[in-house]
C-alpha cells in the first residue's frame, strides 16, 4: 500500500558523516565530496567480515560462539564516508585483532552500481527496514539474541580507539545481565531496585530495546511507587506499549487492511491514554495518513490539525501550518479524481 500524503514527508537532518538512503543523495561537508579509487577498492575488501549474509543465520553462529555481532550498514560504492570507515578502521588488522573475540562481523551493502543477486537484496531491504536504517554508514550492535544495544558510524579515530569503543559496550552488555541475572533471584521492590541498576548500566535508549519486558514489569513490582520506580518508568512503560502496539497497526496497513489499522489505532490510544503532545503529534499523522489512504480526506486534514493543536508553537506544527495549503489542495485534488471516477461509472 503506498500512502499519500507528500506534504507530511519526514524531515530529516544528517551530519557531515552520513550518507542518506539510495535515492536520496549525500548530506555532509566537502571532505567527502571526492572517494579516491583506492578507498574505493579497499570498500570491496571485507576480509574478517562477512558480507550480505542473512542475520539470523548470523545470530546463530553468535550464540554457537559466544559473541556478539556488529553489523555495517554500508553504501560501498556511492557513500564516501562508508568507504572511508571501511578503508581506515574496518578493514584493518589493528581494529579486527581488538574486536575478533566478542564480536562476529557483518558488512551488509547497499550499493548503486554493483550488482546483487534478488536473495541478497532481499534480505538486506528487509534488515534495513527492521533496524529503520535512514543513513549509512550505521553500525548496530547486538547481543546473540539480536537484541541490540549499541549504534555508532563514522568517525575520524584510530582503528585501535573504535574498537576500544565496540569493546566497551561489549562489557557494559555483559554487566547489564549479571545484574538481570541478579534480579531474577529477587522479587516485588528489590528485583524492580536492581532492573532499574541494570537500565541504568546500558542507558535507557539502549534499555528501551534490549529491556522492554522487565522495564514493563516495574510497575507492578513497585505498585505503590515506594522506590519511586513506578512513577519513574511510567511514560517509558506506556512509550513500550505505544511502539508495541503500533508495530500491529503499521502491519496491518502494510497487509492492505488500512480501515483495520485505524480501528486498531484507535483502541490503541484509547487503551494507553497518551498524553505527551509530540506523541499526540505522532500518532494523528500516523492516522492522518491511513485516513488519506482510504480517501477519508477532510478526517485526514482534521487529524493533522489536531497533531498542530497538540503543540501549538512547536516546530512540528509550524511545519504543519506551512504545509496546510499543500495538504489541502491533495485532498481537494483526490476529491475530484474521485468525482471523475464516479461520472465515468455512471
Amino acid at each position: 500500500m503506498k500512502m499519500k500524503f507528500n506534504a507530511l514527508c519526514k524531515v530529516v537532518v544528517l551530519g557531515g558523516g552520513l550518507c542518506l538512503a539510495a535515492g536520496s543523495g549525500l548530506v555532509g561537508s566537502q571532505v567527502w565530496a571526492q572517494a579516491s579509487g583506492k578507498a574505493a577498492a579497499k570498500a570491496e575488501a571485507h576480509e574478517g567480515w562477512q558480507v550480505d549474509v542473512d542475520l539470523k543465520d548470523v545470530f546463530k553462529q553468535a550464540k554457537k560462539e559466544g559473541k556478539d555481532v556488529v553489523v555495517n550498514f554500508s553504501g560501498s560504492d556511492w557513500c564516501p564516508p562508508c568507504i572511508k570507515l571501511d578503508e581506515t578502521i574496518l578493514s584493518q588488522k589493528a581494529f579486527q585483532d581488538r574486536v575478533k573475540d566478542n564480536f562476529v562481523l557483518v558488512n551488509l551493502d547497499y550499493p548503486r552500481q554493483k550488482q546483487q543477486s534478488p536473495e541478497v537484496k532481499a534480505h538486506n531491504d528487509a534488515a534495513a527496514r527492521k533496524y529503520g536504517i535512514t543513513g549509512y554508514p550505521t553500525l548496530l550492535i547486538f547481543d546473540s539474541e539480536g537484541h541490540q544495544y549499541g549504534k555508532t558510524g563514522y568517525k575520524p579515530v584510530s582503528p585501535e580507539v573504535y574498537a576500544k569503543e565496540l569493546n566497551a559496550m561489549h562489557d557494559v552488555r555483559v554487566q547489564k545481565d549479571a545484574l538481570l541475572a541478579e534480579a531474577s533471584k529477587l522479587s516485588g521492590v528489590e528485583r524492580a531496585k536492581k532492573i532499574d541498576e541494570a537500565v541504568e548500566k546500558i542507558g535507557l535508549e539502549n534499555a528501551v530495546t534490549m529491556m522492554s519486558a522487565e522495564i514493563a514489569e516495574i510497575e507492578s513490582l513497585d505498585p505503590n511507587d515506594e522506590a519511586g520506580l513506578k512513577s519513574k518508568y511510567a511514560e517509558i512503560v506506556q512509550g513500550i506499549k505505544l511502539n508495541e502496539g503500533m508495530e500491529s497497526v503499521l502491519m496491518s496497513a502494510q497487509m492492505g487492511d488500512v480501515k483495520g489499522a485505524i480501528k486498531k489505532l484507535d483502541a490503541l490510544v484509547a487503551k494507553v491514554k497518551p498524553t505527551k503532545p509530540d506523541v499526540l503529534q505522532q500518532i494523528s499523522l500516523v492516522k492522518a495518513q491511513l485516513l488519506m489512504s482510504t480517501g477519508e480526506g477532510d478526517a485526514a486534514l482534521a487529524e493533522v490539525q489536531k497533531a498542530i493543536d497538540a503543540a501549538p508553537g512547536s516546530p512540528l506544527s509550524r511545519q504543519l501550518e506551512s504545509s496546510l495549503p499543500q495538504i489541502k489542495a491533495e485532498v481537494a485534488q483526490m476529491k475530484e479524481q474521485a468525482a471523475s471516477g464516479a461520472n465515468a461509472a455512471e
